[in-house]
């Protein structure tokens, strides 16, 4: 039997992320950069009466929170690496867990964490992080207008990406 990499774990909670939307009747995932805007719309489904506060939730329903975010944090990251490019890695924290990040051009970020945040904190968005992420990437058209500087990105493509 082959080894289980970090990849093959995202990759899996990738596709649990797209029978779920499945499921709940909220469309069809396809890992098209427009499919963010209806991950944002199964969060705010999540969240209908209210941001989740982590301190008010039990330790159960803390950890099914979790499962959640890194579910839906794995779809996120493998539209980035199917539209921009990146890998998923791991890193050892100093409580001996892992912490699963996604470099992409030497940047880092945690899809589940950015989905966690999108649950628990106001104005987070998952179609807004992966745009901020080709601003960083420096994607986009830079511009110059009334003395202020803005990149300029073009919409979120509402096509799979080559291969799926």
């Amino acid at each position: 039997m082959a080894d289980v990499t970090i990849a093959d774990v995202m990759r899996a909670y990738a596709n649990d992320a797209v029978a779920y939307a499945l499921r709940a009747g909220k469309g069809h995932l396809d890992f098209s950069e427009r499919s963010l805007e209806d991950v944002d719309q199964l969060l705010a489904e999540k969240v209908k009466s209210g941001l989740l506060v982590p301190d008010a939730l039990s330790e159960s329903e803390r950890n099914e929170l979790w499962g959640f975010c890194k579910m839906m944090g794995g779809y996120v990251g493998e539209v980035i690496i199917r539209n921009i490019g990146g890998d998923w890695q791991t890193e050892g924290l100093e409580d001996g867990a892992a912490h699963v990040v996604l470099v992409v051009a030497g940047v880092r970020g945690s899809p589940p964490e950015a989905i966690w945040r999108a649950l628990t904190e106001p104005y987070r968005g998952i179609a807004s992080y992966y745009r901020c992420l080709r601003v960083v990437l420096g994607h986009g058209e830079e511009r110059f207008e009334g003395g202020f500087r803005s990149v300029q990105l073009p919409p979120l493509s509402a096509e799979p990406p080559p291969g799926d």
